[in-house]
C-alpha cells in the first residue's frame, strides 16, 4: 500500500469513530447535549425525545462511513 492509500484509511477510520462515539452518546441521552438543543430553543424534555433520533443518524453516518469505502 501507498502512503496516499495509507491515509485515506487511517482518516476515514479516524472520522467513522468520531461520529460513531457523538452517535451513541445521543443515543444513550448524555444530559450534555441538552445544552446544544437550548441554543436553537429547544427546552430539556423535547430534547431528551430527540438525541436518540439524532444520534442513530449520527451513527448510521459514521457506520457508512466507515464500511462503505469511496474515494482511493
Amino acid at each position: 500500500m501507498n502512503l496516499t492509500k495509507n491515509l485515506h484509511v487511517v482518516f476515514r477510520v479516524a472520522c467513522a469513530m468520531c461520529f460513531i462515539g457523538h452517535g451513541v452518546f445521543g443515543i444513550i441521552t448524555k444530559q450534555v447535549w441538552c445544552n446544544y438543543f437550548a441554543v436553537f430553543g429547544i427546552g430539556e424534555e423535547m430534547a431528551y425525545r430527540l438525541m436518540p433520533v439524532i444520534g442513530t443518524w449520527i451513527l448510521s453516518a459514521g457506520s457508512c462511513l466507515l464500511f462503505i469505502p469511496l474515494g482511493l
